[in-house]
Protein backbone atom coordinates (compact mmCIF):
# COMPACT_ATOMS: atom_id res chain seq x y z
CA UNK A 1 0.00 0.00 0.00
CA UNK A 2 1.49 3.39 -0.77
CA UNK A 3 1.52 5.37 2.01
CA UNK A 4 -0.60 7.94 0.39
CA UNK A 5 -3.22 5.20 0.25
CA UNK A 6 -3.42 5.77 4.35
CA UNK A 7 -5.04 8.97 4.82
CA UNK A 8 -7.86 7.65 2.85
CA UNK A 9 -8.72 4.59 4.82
CA UNK A 10 -10.44 6.01 7.51
CA UNK A 11 -12.65 9.09 5.98
CA UNK A 12 -12.94 9.93 2.16
CA UNK A 13 -11.33 12.68 0.53
CA UNK A 14 -13.45 14.89 -2.19
CA UNK A 15 -10.65 15.76 -4.88
CA UNK A 16 -11.85 18.51 -7.18
CA UNK A 17 -10.35 18.45 -10.64
CA UNK A 18 -12.32 20.85 -12.71
CA UNK A 19 -10.73 22.12 -15.54
CA UNK A 20 -8.28 19.36 -15.90
CA UNK A 21 -9.16 16.98 -19.57
CA UNK A 22 -8.61 13.45 -18.56
CA UNK A 23 -7.36 11.02 -21.72
CA UNK A 24 -8.71 7.65 -21.53
CA UNK A 25 -5.37 5.70 -22.23
CA UNK A 26 -3.21 2.67 -21.42
CA UNK A 27 -0.94 5.79 -19.20
CA UNK A 28 -4.40 6.62 -17.00
CA UNK A 29 -5.26 3.32 -16.34
CA UNK A 30 -3.60 2.90 -13.19
CA UNK A 31 -5.32 6.17 -12.08
CA UNK A 32 -8.54 5.10 -13.02
CA UNK A 33 -7.85 1.60 -11.21
CA UNK A 34 -6.53 3.73 -8.09
CA UNK A 35 -10.02 6.13 -8.13
CA UNK A 36 -12.04 2.82 -8.17
CA UNK A 37 -10.49 1.50 -5.60
CA UNK A 38 -10.04 3.83 -2.77
CA UNK A 39 -12.40 6.16 -1.06
CA UNK A 40 -10.90 9.13 -3.17
CA UNK A 41 -14.41 11.08 -4.42
CA UNK A 42 -14.14 13.96 -7.27
CA UNK A 43 -16.20 16.64 -7.25
CA UNK A 44 -19.06 16.07 -9.83
CA UNK A 45 -17.36 12.90 -10.85
CA UNK A 46 -20.16 12.50 -13.18
CA UNK A 47 -19.80 15.86 -15.04
CA UNK A 48 -15.84 14.51 -15.89
CA UNK A 49 -15.26 13.07 -19.23
CA UNK A 50 -12.94 11.45 -20.42
CA UNK A 51 -11.91 10.94 -24.22
CA UNK A 52 -10.30 8.01 -26.19
CA UNK A 53 -7.72 8.28 -28.65
CA UNK A 54 -10.73 7.49 -31.41
CA UNK A 55 -12.82 10.52 -30.54
CA UNK A 56 -15.40 8.50 -28.18
CA UNK A 57 -15.96 10.40 -25.22
CA UNK A 58 -17.27 8.77 -21.92
CA UNK A 59 -17.90 10.51 -18.40
CA UNK A 60 -16.13 8.90 -15.37
CA UNK A 61 -19.51 7.66 -14.25
CA UNK A 62 -19.19 4.93 -15.93
CA UNK A 63 -15.54 4.30 -14.13
CA UNK A 64 -16.11 0.62 -14.47
CA UNK A 65 -17.02 0.58 -18.09
CA UNK A 66 -13.71 2.69 -18.66
CA UNK A 67 -11.39 0.23 -16.60
CA UNK A 68 -12.80 -2.55 -18.65
CA UNK A 69 -12.36 -1.12 -22.10
CA UNK A 70 -8.99 0.30 -21.59
CA UNK A 71 -7.47 -2.87 -19.66
CA UNK A 72 -8.74 -5.08 -23.26
CA UNK A 73 -6.90 -2.52 -25.11
CA UNK A 74 -3.96 -2.36 -23.19
CA UNK A 75 -3.07 -5.98 -22.49
CA UNK A 76 -4.00 -6.75 -26.10
CA UNK A 77 -0.86 -4.31 -26.84
CA UNK A 78 1.43 -5.95 -23.99
CA UNK A 79 0.84 -9.16 -26.45
CA UNK A 80 1.59 -8.04 -29.13
CA UNK A 81 5.18 -6.20 -27.71
CA UNK A 82 6.01 -9.79 -26.05
CA UNK A 83 5.59 -11.46 -29.38
CA UNK A 84 7.68 -9.31 -30.88
CA UNK A 85 10.34 -9.40 -28.28
CA UNK A 86 9.88 -12.83 -28.53
CA UNK A 87 10.15 -13.32 -32.70
CA UNK A 88 13.62 -11.17 -32.31
CA UNK A 89 14.80 -13.60 -29.78
CA UNK A 90 14.22 -16.42 -31.85
CA UNK A 91 15.78 -14.56 -35.12
CA UNK A 92 18.64 -13.52 -32.99
CA UNK A 93 19.37 -16.97 -31.66
CA UNK A 94 18.91 -19.05 -34.92
CA UNK A 95 20.91 -16.74 -37.00
CA UNK A 96 23.89 -17.21 -33.92
CA UNK A 97 23.58 -20.89 -34.30
CA UNK A 98 23.68 -20.86 -37.86
CA UNK A 99 26.90 -18.88 -37.79
CA UNK A 100 27.88 -21.63 -34.90
CA UNK A 101 27.14 -23.94 -37.34
CA UNK A 102 28.70 -22.24 -41.00
CA UNK A 103 32.27 -21.57 -39.10
CA UNK A 104 32.31 -24.40 -36.83
CA UNK A 105 35.79 -25.47 -38.28
CA UNK A 106 37.15 -22.50 -37.89
CA UNK A 107 35.73 -22.47 -34.37
CA UNK A 108 36.89 -25.91 -33.87
CA UNK A 109 40.65 -25.02 -35.21
CA UNK A 110 41.06 -21.86 -33.69
CA UNK A 111 39.97 -23.28 -29.96
CA UNK A 112 42.18 -26.24 -30.44
CA UNK A 113 45.23 -23.68 -31.46
CA UNK A 114 44.69 -21.74 -28.25
CA UNK A 115 44.93 -24.89 -26.10
CA UNK A 116 48.06 -25.87 -27.71
CA UNK A 117 49.51 -22.42 -27.18
CA UNK A 118 49.75 -22.81 -23.47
Amino acid sequence: MIKSDYIFIFRPINVDLTGNPLLCSCECLPFFQWLATTKVLLVGMAAYTCAFNDGKVMTLGELNTIIIKLEAKCYNTLWLELNVAGILFAYSLITLVTMTWRFRHEVKYSWLKMRMNR
